[in-house]
């Protein structure tokens, strides 16, 4: 992925769920649902940081002041 921001992410897999419960209600079955697919299980998981906020960032080095 090229973004790394929770935000995006979220849309992102929101985007991909919906387009792959449409393709089953459609009966749709072909080579860009399984990619999509792929593409999602590739998303990284929500992570919540050390001071329990939902990390915006993959790692975790933001600094509280």
């Amino acid at each position: 992925m090229l973004s790394r921001y929770e935000f995006n992410h979220g849309i992102i897999g929101g985007l991909f769920r919906i387009l792959i419960d449409s393709a089953e209600i459609l009966g749709i079955s072909d080579d860009c649902v399984e990619k999509i697919k792929a593409a999602k299980a590739k998303l990284p998981p929500f992570r919540v940081g050390k001071f329990g906020q939902l990390m915006e960032w993959i790692e975790d080095n933001h600094y509280r002041c």
